[in-house]
């Protein structure tokens, strides 16, 4: 039995999210602090960024915590190209990835920029357009957005238009990342509403702080008012709550962390469905870390 094979695992209630952390590998691989923060938190299931990473993590990194949790690694952001000093150790390290997260870690999606044909390195968008298309539907692909970068541009809704067009012409996902330093004109609203349909995933920094009030900063007030929305169409995809980077954390701080987490992680719930943080019939589903049920995630 492989990691992703959870007997009896039920699928989530429609209209409902399944709620994932969102981390970052290591510049060097590692991704020992999102696991750390996966097992003592709330989550069941790791949505890791490697955009930023010059080595992509091993894979028995991951699949070793299943010795006293079961971590499961859901999704992949890559990278558009791979470039620079040591090219065939580092895709070799991808590529060993992705088919044992497929196979062992129960991977269902990799996450890629839009890429020019022009771009010069391995082109690691056709890589997993290949290797998707080679899994038999097992794992999917989707079109990565980063607010911070397409708010470069003045003209970012109709931006977001065109890549509806094209996720829709290609029957692809989309995946929003709302983390970063994203400036003040990003239209939440807006940008959820003509997205949401397609949108598999998406990336929020907390909203609240560690005390549980609100976090004032803008980017807090933004992952407020792109979570009101999501609620508002009922949503069911993945959100990725961010709330852990890939630096190297003392046991204290991760801790810390995977309390913040479970703090967002219940109002998320709250906010998706009043009764269920309440409701004890529901509780070992949904927020019971002793209990250890996961839903089936799309």
């Amino acid at each position: 039995m492989t990691l992703h094979d959870v007997p009896d695992a039920r699928p989530p209630v429609p209209g409902r999210p399944t709620i994932v952390l969102g981390s970052s590998a290591s510049a060097l691989g590692s991704a020992a602090n999102a696991l750390s923060v996966t097992e003592a938190g709330p989550f069941y299931a790791l949505d890791l960024d490697l955009r930023d990473a010059w080595l992509a993590p091993a894979w028995h990194q991951i699949a070793s915590r299943h010795a006293t949790s079961t971590v499961r690694l859901r999704s992949l952001w890559l990278p558009a190209t791979l470039t620079g000093f040591n090219v065939d150790r580092r895709y070799a390290r991808i590529t060993d990835l992705l088919v044992h997260g497929r196979d062992d870690l129960g991977l269902r999606e990799l996450i890629v920029p839009r890429l020019a044909a022009e771009a010069p390195g391995v082109n690691l968008a056709a890589e997993a357009r290949a290797f998707t298309k080679a899994s038999n539907g097992v794992v999917r692909i989707a079109i990565g957005i980063r607010a911070a970068s397409l708010m470069r541009h003045a003209d970012h809704l109709d931006r977001l238009a065109a890549i509806r067009r094209t996720i829709e012409e290609w029957d692809l996902g989309v995946a929003l990342d709302l983390t970063g330093d994203i400036p003040a004109g990003w239209e939440a609203e807006a940008a959820i509403a003509r997205l949401v349909r397609r949108m598999s995933l998406v990336r929020l920094e907390p909203w609240l702080l560690p005390t549980g009030q609100p976090n004032l900063s803008p980017a807090g007030l933004l992952a407020a008012r792109s979570l009101a929305m999501l609620a508002d169409q009922g949503y069911s995809g993945i959100i990725s709550l961010h709330t852990i980077g890939g630096g190297v954390l003392e046991r204290t701080r991760v801790n810390r962390a995977a309390s913040h987490s479970q703090l967002l992680y219940d109002d998320v719930l709250r906010r998706f469905t009043p009764a269920a943080v309440d409701d004890a019939s529901r509780a070992p589903r949904w927020t019971s870390q002793q209990h250890h049920v996961f839903p089936e995630y799309p």
